[in-house]
């Protein structure tokens, strides 16, 4: 293990543009705090002293001697601004001065110049009390100074947690029921259970140093990808231009020889810490957005979810590097939790997983609408009615289709809305934002005038007929009419008496129902009137036999006795479901002069 803290430390000294700078005791409480996990100084202390949690590096301040000119009431002193160029003679009246701490590349190199003088290596060997590292200030009487710097890296907040877990035993007495004869066995349990904790944490320190390693060869590297955000040093523009320059001559393969790790190692560690992260984060069902969401955003959470960005920004770092060594495409992050690979996302949200890039966000509008945050319509479905809205959302419901996500606006009108400025408005809309309309509508009253109007007012692409949804090859765009009506146009007979009959029972439970009688009451109602509808004509049963009758529930009935056919109403659905999809890849361009401009 010490050999590996060396290692580490001469990392350190080798970073040319560090992308993460180094936190003392105080930063890297406030570090953890805002990951969830509440420790003290002191438990940092401890960890170092029981050698499961060293800070990444120690360093001896560098101080000057200076003469003492004057002594102020206050406690203060004056002293010449030269430094003594030697060690001061006992007696000599000085003030021993320390250098302020930094963190930039140029201090890294003044440390590995002085390492003999100023590095420690943290063990349990070198373990002071820290309250022996620390000096009065003379220049602020009652002040304490640092006198060796105490540092960790950001990194080291994965080994706290396990640290933090294994740490923190909670032994449940039922209603603390616990007789004083049972403190003894109590405080034995305790104590061994402290031991196993405390060699699990010794026996596991090389591997956690050696992840460690692996990940200060490639933060610098791959973090800014990443976070798409650049850490650099002083004013000068120059810094930038050095960052391209060092990236493009880092040789990934050098650098996975130098890890001592394998390819399928790399891998593993990457899959250990994008497990963790799912596990711990409480809105990993939004990771697709949320990844979106840039850096500066995402520092904004708080608690596990944003330990467990820290988490995911290692496994995406590691796919980089992965990618760069092999030549091969690796599995997002959230595609390695999943288990289901990356194809799901062709079918989501359009967007193949070699296409599908979170850095240049070729899936974000999918994902937007996914998530309800994009108003914009991507298709325009119009249907009359409620039992044509009733069955569209049963079925859809049946195959766990989300409509919305798809970026379909569903529109039922209601009675006399056809010819409202609403309805109108929604096409003129669709037209604006380039999307296809679909309008199915029964064929009564002055609804076929209604779509030959749209049609001519190029509010939607054409008027078709229900036949051209059997056509697999396209995909109408425009206005049909249902003749004579949706159910009829659909459902025989038989089928529509079977799905009323079925919501009778539903409601009268324990009831029998007389099926030929109702039968016989629609079929005189069908016959004594000219072109009567089968619906129709069972509402009038309805009400003779004084019967329940929704045209709704009936809907719902028929979407699940039918949901798997070819029925018109269904072949609609999958046009419309299939335009969804294309929106996403493609914007939809209405036909002009006869030719699909896209």
């Amino acid at each position: 293990a010490h050999k590996e803290r060396e290692r580490v430390i001469r990392l350190l000294f080798k970073k040319a543009l560090p992308q993460q700078g180094l936190l003392d005791p105080t930063r890297f409480q406030n570090f953890v705090s805002e990951r969830g996990l509440s420790i003290q100084r002191g438990d940092l202390e401890t960890w170092d002293r029981l050698g499961i949690l060293h800070p990444i590096i120690k360093i001896r301040c560098p101080f000057t001697y200076h003469h003492i000119t004057g002594r102020l009431p206050d406690g203060t002193v004056q002293y010449h601004p030269q430094p003594l160029d030697r060690e001061p003679h006992e007696g000599q009246d000085v003030i021993k001065l320390y250098d302020m701490w930094s963190f930039g590349p140029e201090e890294l190199r003044k440390w590995q110049e002085r390492e003999e003088e100023l590095v420690i290596c943290p063990s349990v060997d070198t373990f002071q009390p820290w309250s022996e590292l620390m000096e009065k200030d003379a220049q602020a009487p009652g002040a304490l100074l640092e006198t060796v710097g105490i540092f960790y890296h950001p990194y080291q907040i994965f080994r706290l947690r396990e640290v933090h877990r294994l740490c923190n035993t909670t032994f449940r007495w039922p209603a603390f029921t616990v007789e004083h004869s049972d403190w003894g066995q109590w405080e034995d349990w305790q104590r061994k259970g402290l031991d196993v904790a405390l060699n699990d944490l010794k026996a596991s320190e090389v591997v956690v140093l050696r992840r460690l390693a692996m990940l200060l060869l490639i933060e610098d590297r791959y973090l800014p990808k990443v976070r798409d955000h650049i850490t650099y040093y002083g004013w000068r523009p120059e810094w930038l231009d050095d960052w391209y320059q060092w990236a493009e001559a880092f040789r990934p393969g050098e650098v996975l020889q130098e890890s001592g790790l394998t390819v399928e190692e790399v891998k593993k560690i990457r899959r250990d810490f994008a497990a963790q992260g799912n596990h711990i984060d409480p809105n990993d069902a939004w990771y697709h957005l949320i990844r979106h969401i840039t850096y500066k955003q995402r520092r904004r959470l708080k608690g596990d979810a944003l330990l467990a960005w820290d988490y995911y920004e290692v496994a995406e770092m590691l796919g980089r590097f992965l990618e760069d060594v092999t030549g091969e495409r690796q599995p997002h992050v959230d595609d390695l939790v999943s288990g289901l690979g990356g194809e799901w996302k062709k079918s989501i949200y359009g967007v193949a997983p070699e296409d599908f890039d979170y850095h240049k966000r070729t899936a974000l509008p999918a994902i937007v609408r996914q998530f309800g945050l994009d108003p914009r319509i991507r298709v325009l479905f119009v249907i009359e009615g409620e039992s044509e809205a009733a069955f569209v959302e049963r079925w859809c419901e049946q195959k766990v289709i989300d409509l919305r996500a798809l970026g379909v606006r569903l529109v039922p009108l209601g009675g006399g809305e056809l010819k409202s400025r609403r309805t109108r408005q929604y096409l003129c809309d669709a037209r604006e934002e380039g999307a296809p309309v679909l309008v199915a509508l029964d064929a009564e009253q002055d609804y076929p005038e209604q779509l030959n109007k749209w049609a001519g007012d190029g509010l939607i692409e054409k008027v078709f007929e229900v036949s051209e949804l059997n056509n697999s090859q396209v995909v109408p765009i425009g206005g049909m009419l249902w003749k004579p009506c949706f159910e009829d146009a659909n459902f025989t007979f038989e089928e529509l008496l079977e799905a009323w009959i079925t919501t009778i029972d539903a409601k009268r439970p324990g009831r029998a129902m007389d099926k030929e009688k109702v039968q016989s009451a629609v079929q005189v109602a069908h016959n004594s009137q000219t072109d009567i509808t089968w619906i129709k004509s069972m509402e009038e049963a309805s009400r003779q036999l004084r019967l329940p009758f929704s045209k709704p529930e009936i809907a719902k009935e028929l979407a699940d006795r039918f949901s798997d056919s070819n029925k018109p109403i269904i072949l609609l659905l999958l046009k419309v479901i299939q335009l969804g999809l294309r929106s996403r890849t493609a914007r939809y361009q209405p036909i002009r002069n006869g030719v699909a401009s896209g």
